[in-house]
């Protein structure tokens, strides 16, 4: 066999590897569903409504995220939970499951829930924003308190049935004493106004800056 033969052979054996492994990324490769969290988080007073009535003092949160598949195949959300405490307070932190996706009506300017939050399903090769809402009742005994201070959020989802997430993400953000007086005033008047937080460090209110608060942010 002369060196023209075995060069040729390397050739196809290599094209054919090539193609094995364009055809695994384009068509086998598992579903590897991932999140983005929001940099803001909306939240309000809340009551559930009983058999004798509505009943204040409950605290619900919205926060927008963004599941995304590049694979693919198809994966899932199953569920997502929300875990928020202050950060100088180590034995207690909340952790709140979904409730429902929302969504905002633009011609009355409110949000109404949309649905039951469940299990998310994600095409491969593509992506799905929601909206969720996480509710904390009243009749859960331990009160949420907005205090000004820093505060810890812990984002979890599970792409499969297991007992542990497999997708996190941590993000610290502060309520101010202006933020925690505002949500004060609600709950004496019950009433469910919403507050929104900017989360983590990306991620600030609307503000009038100057040129050198611009570079000492952004540059």
């Amino acid at each position: 066999m002369g060196q023209q033969s075995e060069f040729s052979i390397i050739i196809a054996v290599i094209s054919l590897a090539l193609s094995f492994i364009v055809a695994y990324f384009a068509y086998l490769s598992p579903s590897k569903p991932r999140m983005l969290v929001s940099r803001y988080m909306i939240f309000f007073h809340n009551y559930w409504t009983t058999s004798s009535g509505d009943k204040w003092g409950g605290i619900s949160f919205y926060l927008p995220i963004t599941f995304y598949n590049w694979s693919p195949k198809g994966g899932s959300i199953f569920e997502v939970r929300l875990i928020i405490g202050r950060q100088d307070d180590p034995t207690k932190y909340f952790d709140i499951s979904w409730a429902y996706f929302v969504q905002i009506l633009q011609e009355q300017s409110r949000w109404e829930n949309e649905n039951v939050a469940q299990p998310i399903a994600i095409s491969g090769q593509s992506s799905v924003s929601k909206v969720i809402r996480f509710d904390w009742s009243p009749n859960m005994g331990e009160k949420i308190d907005i205090e000004p201070g820093q505060y810890k959020l812990l984002v979890l989802a599970w792409t499969r049935d297991t007992a542990k997430p497999n997708l996190r993400d941590s993000i610290s953000f502060v309520i101010t004493r202006e933020q925690s007086e505002q949500y004060q005033k609600y709950v004496e008047h019950n009433n469910n106004g919403v507050i929104e937080v900017p989360l983590g460090e990306t991620n600030r209110s609307n503000n009038v800056l100057t040129v050198k608060q611009i570079d000492r942010f952004y540059g």
